[in-house]
């Protein structure tokens, strides 16, 4: 019965994570859904010689902000810090705006977030945590 055990357990450990039907495990942070982040080397070159007939729109949909790696999502791609949206070079991500630079200009899309949380002390009760709620 030791010897079964032992068996058992160097199996496990050399298979690894093998799940039950035979696949490997999910890794349960990878996202669902295929994401692509465009970063090219440079800025790309205007169609024709006005380069401001050329200019998109943008729209920024959305921050997902960390000091690590801070990504935006404008005209629904997601972009980081030295992507490249239509001709703009993505220079910052910030809490509340992105800053982009085509050509010699600069320019900030914003975001106002609806409501604003914060929480200043660990030990709020929860009327001042709905206090600080701000629309």
């Amino acid at each position: 019965m030791k010897h079964l055990l032992v068996v058992v357990i160097m199996l496990s450990v050399v298979l690894g994570p093998v799940s039950a039907l035979g696949q490997t495990k999910r890794n349960p942070f990878a996202p669902l859904a295929k994401t692509t982040i465009h970063t090219l080397p440079a800025l790309a070159e205007p169609l024709d010689e006005n380069k401001d007939a050329e200019v998109v729109e943008l729209k920024l949909n959305g921050i997902i902000f960390s000091k690590d790696r801070p990504v935006a999502i404008i005209n629904d791609e997601v972009v980081e810090i030295g992507s490249i949206i239509a001709g703009r070079r993505v220079l910052a991500i910030s809490i509340s705006h992105v800053e982009l630079q085509y050509y010699d200009k600069k320019e900030t899309l914003r975001i106002t977030p609806k409501f604003l949380f914060t929480v200043n002390n660990k030990n709020q009760s929860q009327g001042d945590i709905q206090n600080s709620v701000t629309k």
